[in-house]
């Protein structure tokens, strides 16, 4: 089976992460999004893929290659204007000459394709939707069933629209190429806001089935602390990763799930609150207090500061005795752009203030 992985979009909602890289990239304990992806395909019997890029695209196909490591021929469709989620599909039609496979490249899955796949010929569908159950429905767009057919779409409804019985539309299909047939040669065309219920009143047989063991939505800071306390507790699919080697200082105090990368120093009297990741090479200063958070490789919290349900880049660093809190911090050395969603207090001796950028 040949596979379509849809990997162009920003990432705006996960910035400052995705300030300069795709969102695919982004890392998750440690390792970039989309190999998560890669690593499962060839076991769900794929063998040949396609990645539309968009935003720095250059980054994802320098970081993937032809995709031998993971025994797949890869290859590239780069979208000059966003086409949205199908027109990127429709484009690479000369390459899809059967039924295949498309998947976000910015989620974490655990899929069961085969069924997928037995749905689909079952049904004689020209399009099969994997859905989640409608844990956090408001984020989603939903789909309503009839047994494992599909019956409407609502794109992320209020509160007063849910359905009952609804599932998450995941953003994973099994489809035919003549699914994507009709889709405009230009502008922004996407699958459950435009192709599905055209295929819908056209007639077409849309199948849909609970097929994910475990299914996740990187899209927030939120989500992305989230999924480290998974991988952290274990209760992902993936094996929970394994700290190196890191000084960690007598009177510090560290309790529930952490991870320390190699190279990390945690200085006297310091607290770590677990779920907290923590990347290769970071320094916590003496003092400080880090509590549901993730920091990546080489970032720095200053002494007596804190940070609180925060993300902070590569090479990032909390000044000392700031208090961060549901916030995130780039590694730019420009004040006025290191600062994502939350607060920033300025507690340190020279009772400086620091730009924020609040909601």
């Amino acid at each position: 089976m040949k596979a379509v992985i849809i990997a162009g979009g920003r990432g705006e909602r996960l910035r400052p992460l995705t300030q300069d890289r795709p969102k695919p990239l982004v890392p998750v304990a440690g390792k970039p999004l989309i190999f998560y992806l890669l690593d499962r395909l060839r076991g769900w019997g794929v063998d040949e893929v396609a990645v539309t890029t968009g935003y720095l695209g250059e980054r994802l196909r320098a970081a993937i290659g032809d995709g031998a490591r993971w025994h797949l021929r890869v290859r590239y469709a780069e979208e000059p204007t966003p086409r949205g989620t199908a027109g990127g599909v429709a484009d690479l039609l000369p390459f899809l000459d059967g039924t295949f496979l498309v998947v976000s490249g910015d989620a974490l899955c655990e899929l069961d394709v085969a069924r997928m796949a037995a749905t689909h010929r079952a049904g004689g569908n020209i399009a099969t939707l994997c859905l989640a159950p409608p844990e956090s429905a408001l984020r989603f767009g939903l789909v309503r069933t009839q047994g494992t057919r599909v019956h409407s779409f609502t794109e992320k409804p209020s509160l007063e629209r849910l359905l009952p019985g609804a599932g998450i539309n995941t953003g994973i299909y099994v489809l035919e190429p003549e699914a994507v047939r009709d889709v405009p040669l230009d502008g922004m065309v996407d699958f459950a806001k435009d192709v599905f219920p055209r295929l819908l009143r056209a007639g077409h047989s849309i199948g849909a089935v609970y097929a994910t063991t475990y299914w996740r939505d990187v899209g927030t800071l939120s989500a992305y602390r989230d999924v480290h306390a998974e991988a952290l507790t274990g209760s992902w699919p993936w094996p929970r990763p394994s700290g190196g080697p890191a000084q960690v200082a007598a009177s510090a105090h560290i309790s529930g799930p952490v991870y320390l990368g190699a190279g990390t120093r945690v200085a006297e009297d310091a607290s770590i609150e677990g779920p907290v990741f923590i990347g290769a090479g970071c320094r916590i200063g003496a003092g400080a207090t880090v509590r549901n958070s993730v920091l990546l490789q080489g970032a720095r919290v200053g002494a007596r500061s804190h940070v609180i349900d925060s993300v902070l880049c590569e090479g990032a660093a909390a000044p000392a005795g700031s208090v961060l809190v549901a916030s995130a911090i780039a590694h730019t050395q420009a004040p006025e752009a290191r600062l994502s969603s939350g607060r920033l207090s300025a507690l340190a001796r020279e009772d400086r203030r620091v730009p924020v950028q609040r909601r």
